[in-house]
């Protein structure tokens, strides 16, 4: 779970998005693109989902290299 060409990412009819797509753009000079993917949690009201614990996180830096970092608490 933690090595990034692991996933897919995916948006209506973008069926794969890759760092430097324009819905994954690289990071910048100052900060980092972060990605981080949730587990399915449940379920809430009107259909929304509720999230889940962190599954893995990553950082996309300015020269689009992708780095698997710690999650958020």
């Amino acid at each position: 779970m933690t090595n990034f060409n692991n996933w897919k990412f995916f948006q209506y009819d973008n069926l794969d998005i890759e760092p430097d797509d324009w819905q994954m753009p690289c990071g910048t000079d100052e900060e980092n693109t972060i990605v981080r993917i949730r587990e399915f949690g449940s379920i809430g009201g009107c259909g929304g989902s509720v999230g889940g614990d962190y599954a893995a996180c990553f950082e996309i830096d300015k020269n689009c290299n992708v780095s698997n970092v710690s999650c958020p608490d």
